[in-house]
């Protein structure tokens, strides 16, 4: 199965080419608070989360045009990179290297009104790190190693300690949640990847990184689905926050943790339970009536259930349960693109090819490129805030990147 030809015209011809127009060559980084229509901007707002993931698409792309693969000027690219970093380390950093959520477009920071912090979110400084770090496994600049190590450590302490934000949703008292697993699992990969080029020491991080794959796939996993949120005192199967399932994360937490086991562990070891629970993730979320991955199910299959105490995330799982958003879509392409090619395996190419006939029929705006990325169960458009209120310029580029990499 080659498909690098497929995802290569849809960079080049399509989603660069929709992102180019959103780069803010003034401040640096990317406007991206953009309708879901995806051709009117609401408002100039930078969210750090956005600045670092975007940073990491820029210096994927620029990886794939200096190797010949994609045909986008590196130049360009480049001075983008720069721009965007520039932003970054002028303006989201506070002085503990924890990062700034949210910004004015020129870089002003704003408050969050409900905790009084700039700090609210521990995801927003996992993907400034990833940005950094793939700046600098492309761009030769050692100096800049010591700044993600740092913001590294900040955040794994406060992992530890169990002082963090992660607004807009913050977790429950008393609850482990996978999310912080799974995001640190790609980060710390993405810091080892950049400590191995510079040649410095990166055994602590594999540890940490062991660790949390351990706890991911045999601690959150039962009967073969991820818990998304696990109560430390019991009743698992009372509440609506440990009975949901997200499909979407649990597929791309395992090819997080293919990417990292197939260059730093022994994918051997854990290949059929990452197979398990990537058929029985994308199986119970996959909606028989329309197509598509739905955002939550119960873990039993269907709409979610249990006690709610109405916190912002059990709101957020019963009023986007059924709805079809663009990442758990791209996600599921990764992962079975993944796991198709380690194994040969029919059933991860079935769903690989069931997922993308799927996603390729319902989500790209013919009109002005990109995708429409939130949409209703039955694949009409919806202009409604799931998250934050942005476009994502993230996880489907990303999704397009690894699958063309793997393929190398």
């Amino acid at each position: 199965m080659r498909e690098t030809g497929y995802y290569k015209e849809q960079i080049e011809k399509d989603f660069w080419p929709y992102w180019e127009k959103y780069i803010d060559t003034t401040y640096g980084g990317v406007l991206n608070c953009i309708n879901n229509y995806g051709d009117k901007i609401i408002n100039e707002k930078k969210y750090s989360w956005s600045q670092g993931r975007f940073l990491w698409i820029l210096s994927s792309l620029y990886e794939l045009s200096i190797k010949g693969i994609l045909d986008i000027d590196k130049n360009r690219l480049k001075n983008y990179m720069d721009g965007n970093l520039r932003f970054i380390l002028d303006n989201c950093l506070l002085e503990d290297y924890s990062t700034v959520f949210l910004l004015e477009r020129d870089g002003t920071r704003i408050k969050d009104k409900k905790t009084g912090r700039y700090d609210t979110s521990i995801y927003s400084d996992c993907f400034i790190i990833i940005g950094i770090c793939k700046y600098v496994q492309n761009i030769e600049d050692e100096s800049l190693v010591k700044t993600i190590l740092n913001i590294l450590n900040n955040t794994t302490n406060k992992i530890s300690s169990k002082h963090f934000y992660t607004e807009p949703y913050p977790i429950p008292e008393g609850y482990e949640t996978h999310a912080v697993n799974m995001i640190m699992v790609n980060t710390l990969y993405e810091v080892i990847q950049t400590l191995d080029k510079y040649s410095m020491k990166y055994d602590k991080y594999v540890e940490q990184a062991n660790n949390m794959i351990n706890t991911i796939l045999y601690k959150l996993c039962e009967d073969g689905l991820i818990r998304e949120f696990v109560y430390k005192k019991g009743s698992k199967n009372k509440r609506l926050l440990d009975r949901h399932v997200t499909p979407g994360h649990a597929l791309e937490s395992m090819w997080f943790i293919i990417e990292y086991l197939e260059k730093y562990q022994d994918i051997r070891k854990h290949i059929d339970t990452i197979g398990d629970i990537s058929i029985k993730s994308f199986d119970i979320g996959w909606d028989e009536e329309f197509g598509g991955l739905l955002r939550f199910v119960d873990r039993e299959g269907g709409v979610p259930k249990g006690e709610s105490q109405e916190t912002s995330f059990e709101n957020l799982i019963m009023d986007t349960h059924d709805m079809k958003i663009w990442w758990p879509q791209s996600e599921a392409l990764v992962i079975f693109h993944k796991l198709y090619q380690l194994t040969g395996n029919e059933k991860y190419l079935e769903r690989y090819n069931k997922i993308k006939d799927y996603v390729f029929r319902i989500f790209p705006n013919e009109e002005i490129g990109e995708w429409i990325q939130i949409r209703l169960r039955d694949g009409s458009p919806l202009e409604k805030v799931v998250a934050l209120p942005v476009k994502d310029p993230f996880h489907i580029m990303r999704a397009f990147i690894k699958i063309i990499e793997s393929e190398e």
